[in-house]
């Protein structure tokens, strides 16, 4: 008799075939799924950064703007352009704003500055404009006192009768502002620039305006270009503003965000190569050669499913339990452990800012108010927070109205200090929005690693020594805990 052969039926063979490649196929669609969410979410963090940056950049030059309103407007009371009382106001403002120098301009042209030299801007069409009435930021003009080129804010001195006597000006180095706005994002890998909507810049970094002037882009998709100036003219004309899109620039892939500005028909663009920005999510590589490897075991494929389910049943309640309910940032315990992670991290090797805020008279409001009131101010003051910092910046309500931010990897007290200004101007216009019938504002207090302390327990210490100080103070201030403010 003979030994029966051993075999595997066909139709168990045609199921393994028809599950491996079920497998196979369904592998891919997931890495490649897993790609397009990665290049989605990383356009997006462009777009919302780039935004966010414009309005910033808008917000800072309407602060200078309403500085030398101020500043005309007193002129104005004085009596003559040139007494001893103007000369001295402008010689503060340009001690205590951004402005390179401020000048007063006489209707005929002719002009002294803040740093004591004679100018005469007739030709200027600014000046010509703001004679007629006009608040003007020009295009970036060379400077007939030293030559070099500035933005130039200007708008008309009026008298008491309303009566137009002269023009008050004030030079700005924009290319400084907007390197300031994204020097924290992808660890100054990116570019950015600003150019007027016929596709001239207005400031670059000066890396960039090099290779621009030597050679040309050509974005995915679309035919080659003949120069930047055209194809970045018709950006804003084919794209919804705030965009994100990808280009080859000397061939290295880019993401190019771009966003028109509410002033002179300017954009803001900053250009970040795909690589470095989409560094974070370079781990995810890895688990994809391993999932491959895990296409030979049925039982492997089984278990991934399993373990990504439950991973994210797990993820769900972990940000359901690190999540403050009210204002959905993160609560005191999920802020206070991410912190003290960060400073135990190899990438804390900067200055970190550790901002505590406290909502002013917080119980009369609610007490005035009511807590629904409440509630809506607290929200806005998480929304203020959100919009204010980067993602990778760590924010957290710590319990009743007090809220805290670590601001990671800053490049110094200046930067920490603009911040926090900005958080305060702009958390009252955000309650200004609620129409409450009382008024609201905040105060802060801030200690700087290693400066003040090492630890989260010091820090956290030193930053409420701080906010007592900004309280104290009056309130709606900003305090550090040592050295000048």
């Amino acid at each position: 008799m003979k030994k029966r052969s051993s075999h595997i039926p066909s139709p168990y063979i045609s199921a393994a075939v028809a599950f491996l490649l079920f497998c196979t196929v369904s592998l891919f669609v997931f890495i490649y799924m897993v790609s397009v969410r990665i290049g989605s979410n990383v356009k997006d963090t462009i777009r919302k950064n780039i935004q966010n940056q414009g309005e910033q950049f808008t917000s800072m030059l309407q602060t200078q703007i309403r500085m030398l309103e101020s500043a005309a407007d007193y002129i104005g009371k004085v009596d003559g352009l040139y007494s001893e009382a103007s000369l001295s106001l402008i010689r503060s403002v340009s001690l205590k704003s951004d402005f390179d120098r401020v000048m007063i301009i006489s209707p005929d042209g002719s002009g002294y500055t803040s740093d004591e030299a004679s100018t005469n801007v007739e030709g200027r069409d600014y000046f010509r404009r703001s004679m007629q009435g006009e608040t003007v930021v020009s295009d970036p003009l060379e400077s007939s006192v030293d030559g070099e080129s500035k933005v130039v804010i200007s708008l008309p001195i009026r008298s008491e009768t309303g009566e137009i006597i002269g023009v008050l000006g004030g030079s700005y180095d924009v290319g400084n502002l907007a390197s300031l706005l994204f020097e924290d994002l992808y660890e100054g890998q990116g570019y950015s620039f600003i150019m007027t909507g016929d596709g001239s810049f207005i400031c670059a970094d000066s890396r960039l305006l090099s290779l621009f002037q030597s050679g040309h882009m050509q974005e995915d998709r679309i035919p080659e270009k003949d120069g930047y100036a055209r194809f970045f003219s018709g950006l804003t004309e084919k794209y919804p503003s705030g965009s994100c899109i990808r280009i080859s620039f000397y061939g290295e892939k880019c993401y190019l965000g771009f966003s028109p500005l509410s002033l002179n028909n300017w954009v803001v663009c900053y250009m970040v190569p795909i690589q470095a920005a989409g560094s974070s999510y370079a781990f995810i590589r890895h688990y994809e050669y391993w999932l491959v490897a895990s296409l030979f075991t049925a039982g492997m494929v089984l278990f991934l499913f399993l373990l990504i389910h439950s991973q994210r049943a797990q993820k769900k309640l972990l940000r359901k339990a690190q999540t403050d309910p009210l204002t959905g940032i993160s609560n005191r315990n999920s802020v206070t452990e991410n912190i003290r992670d960060w400073l135990l991290c190899p990438q804390c090797h900067e200055i970190q800012a550790l901002f505590m805020i406290d909502i002013d008279n917080f119980k009369t409001i609610n007490d005035t108010c009511g807590h629904a009131a409440g509630d809506r101010i607290l929200c806005a003051m998480a929304e203020t927070l959100r919009s204010n910092f980067r993602e990778s910046d760590v924010i957290g309500r710590i319990g009743g109205d007090e809220f805290i931010v670590l601001m990671k990897n800053i490049h110094g007290r200046e930067n920490a200090f603009r911040h926090m200004e900005m958080l305060r101007t702009q958390f009252i216009q955000n309650a200004e929005k609620l129409e409450l019938a009382c008024s609201v504002s905040c105060s802060i207090g801030t200690s700087l690693y290693p400066e003040d302390g090492l630890t989260f327990e010091e820090l956290y210490d030193r930053a409420d020594i701080a906010l007592y100080r900004s309280k104290s103070a009056g309130r709606n201030r900003c305090c550090f805990f040592s050295g000048p403010n």
